[in-house]
């Protein structure tokens, strides 16, 4: 059967059939194998959001002959691509190259030429490509209620653009807007921003991006060059995609420090000549509030026209004559909530490549989280070994018929500054609108596909059988941290699962924690660790005096604790050069003490990790 064709019979290949046979031979699983259960009259599957993974999702599930309602409050599918004009894929490749989202990511990124920037129309048109035709496609419709019963989503009140509702019902749901609308409407389970880490609930920084026309490209290109040759940063200008401009964003004064602050400029050339500028940080948007969200959206709209002034007298020769052609239709939400499932995603696990039984996608992308407030220092957890995403960290936890594909799915904050991109997403869409057709064909649930280690193989078949990668090698070389003690590897685990222990990107797989700590990172640490911003001058000081690659020793980390008013008693020995590890261990002590103290919003441990 050719690809749209609508078909009501569901398609099991002759794998499956044999697999089926030899499971109703098992005891409790029986004859629902062979005998599905009966469709009713309306969907089996209700997609909530046309993001990329709610595409692919619904492609998944439609191409298996399942009915398919995808529903989308905006005017047009794409999510945070087309609505959030977010152009550049963030990418990850196993250890020879070979890209790690694979399955039906590999068709839409064929469809952008595989360039890492796009123009949004193209990416639009590439999305619609993936949907069968049987989908039914409900844009411009939101969520106005969900109704549950005994852990069982059993119909969602849907409003159309004109007002009309009605209610709707399926046998299973898959909530892939980026909020988790749904599944937070339905009574799951969740954390906010940062909260699961002992912080706050702060999320990180939104983005409006915005269009300039009028782009002197080869001017452009010649003052990314000249950046380069100066700085050797990575400023380029690189097919259509465009990163740099640090130093003269860091000119900027905006509006509003403790509201906007411009970063180096990640952009997007657009088909029409235009440049797509992903630059404007917001600070302060609460996404799982509409009325924050609707504030960022206009303060981010007015603070935009006045990076544009800036820009052309900053960099006349590319800017000069550019002018503000619009902004996204949506602010980019990097961070919200994150679901409470029946596993969770950590950010040791991402970085130690961890595998699992229930494996339903691959990624290595580094650990790249956004600031949260003015004045923190990069958030920067080092580049993780290909890892794998767990299906239960897409169950909601007391919920049999509901699925969450976002960043906002069951993974730690921390863990969410790799997993968040849209690839993976991808990838984790088409693994639930597999799943869909699995719980489809067995008549079990989707916390029952998760136990049985049978219905997980089935699944992975069948993902692997579409093209999709559920492994992936290792990076090539070794970690040194089982010399380090145990007692530093276990504190650096603990603060790396808060977002707490920051390490450059060519730290991959291991936390290096018999390497010298160097004052600069350690300072970056302990900035984020207290959270103080009437701090930020002493800790600017700080690193002018000491300079960020000076090995730490701890003399110099008794004196900084005392004029950051803590404890330097946590230091005890003469003075030494500081490990990575040393470090981790006495600001995990200082951890614990403010634990005691109830200064801390959070339990005081996350769940046990073992030793390495």
């Amino acid at each position: 059967m050719r690809r749209g064709q609508n078909s009501r019979r569901l398609r099991v290949p002759d794998l499956w059939l044999v697999l089926a046979v030899l499971l109703a031979a098992l005891p409790g699983v029986g004859p629902l194998w062979l005998h599905p259960t009966p469709a009713g009259p309306g969907p089996d599957l209700l997609v909530y959001g046309a993001t990329p993974q709610g595409v692919t999702a619904a492609a998944a599930a439609a191409r298996s002959g399942l009915r398919v309602l995808l529903v989308e409050p905006g005017d047009r599918v794409g999510g945070v691509l087309t609505q959030g004009w977010l152009a550049t894929l963030d990418l990850s490749s196993d250890r020879l190259g070979r890209p790690l989202s694979a399955g039906l990511f590999q068709p839409f990124y064929r469809a952008l030429h595989h360039d890492n920037s796009f123009d949004v129309h193209t990416a639009e048109r590439a999305l619609r490509g993936l949907l069968p035709s049987s989908v039914q496609l409900r844009l411009r419709t939101r969520l106005r209620a969900v109704q549950v019963q005994g852990g069982v989503v059993r119909q969602v009140e849907l409003q159309a653009a004109g007002g009309r509702t009605r209610w709707v019902a399926a046998p299973r749901y898959i909530d892939a807007s980026d909020t988790a609308e749904l599944a937070a409407r339905a009574g799951a389970g969740f954390t906010v921003g940062r909260q699961d880490g002992g912080q706050d609930r702060r999320q990180m920084a939104a983005t409006l991006v915005f269009r300039l026309r009028g782009v002197n490209w080869p001017r452009l290109a010649a003052a990314l060059d000249r950046e380069r040759a100066r700085l050797h940063d990575g400023a380029k200008l690189a097919g259509r995609s465009v990163y740099g401009l640090g130093p003269l964003a860091a000119a900027y004064r905006p509006s509003d420090p403790q509201r906007f602050h411009l970063r180096g400029l990640n952009g997007a050339r657009q088909d029409d000549g235009s440049l797509l500028v992903n630059a404007l940080l917001i600070y302060g948007v609460d996404g799982t509030d509409p009325a924050s969200v609707r504030r960022g959206y206009r303060d981010g709209r007015r603070e935009s026209a006045r990076v544009v002034r800036f820009l052309r007298l900053a960099l006349p020769d590319a800017f000069g004559h550019v002018w503000l052609a619009g902004v996204a239709p949506a602010l980019y939400l990097r961070e919200t909530r994150h679901l409470v499932g029946q596993q969770r995603l950590h950010a040791d696990q991402e970085l130690d490549g961890r595998t699992w039984s229930s494996s339903v996608a691959v990624s290595a992308y580094p650990m790249d989280g956004q600031v949260y407030r003015p004045g923190d220092a990069p958030f920067l957890l080092g580049q993780p070994q290909p890892y794998a995403v767990p299906l239960g960290a897409l169950l909601p936890r007391g919920y049999r018929n509901l699925m969450v594909v976002s960043q906002a799915a069951s993974f730690d904050s921390a863990a969410a500054y790799s997993a968040r991109v849209v690839p993976l997403q991808m990838s984790l869409g088409e693994a639930a609108g597999t799943a869909a057709v699995v719980a489809r064909l067995s008549g079990r649930s989707f916390a029952q596909l998760n136990r049985s280690r049978l219905l997980t193989v089935w699944l992975q078949l069948s993902l692997e059988r579409h093209g999709a990668r559920l492994t992936a090698p290792p990076g090539s070389g070794s970690c040194p941290d089982g010399r380090s003690p145990a007692a530093s590897r276990r504190a650096a685990r603990q603060l790396l699962r808060r977002g707490l222990l920051n390490q450059p990107y060519h730290y991959q797989g291991c936390l290096y924690l018999t390497a010298p700590q160097l004052t600069g990172e350690f300072l970056n640490d302990l900035q984020h660790q207290l959270g103080r911003p009437d701090q930020q001058a002493l800790f600017e000081g700080l690193r002018q005096l000491y300079g960020p690659e000076r090995p730490l020793d701890s003399g110099a980390a008794q004196l900084m604790l005392g004029l950051l008013h803590q404890p330097a008693s946590l230091l005890d020995g003469p003075d030494r050069l500081m490990t990575r590890g040393d470090a981790a261990r006495l600001r995990w002590r200082l951890w614990r003490l403010w634990a005691r103290q109830g200064r801390v919003v959070a339990p005081l441990t996350a769940p046990a990790v073992p030793a390495r």
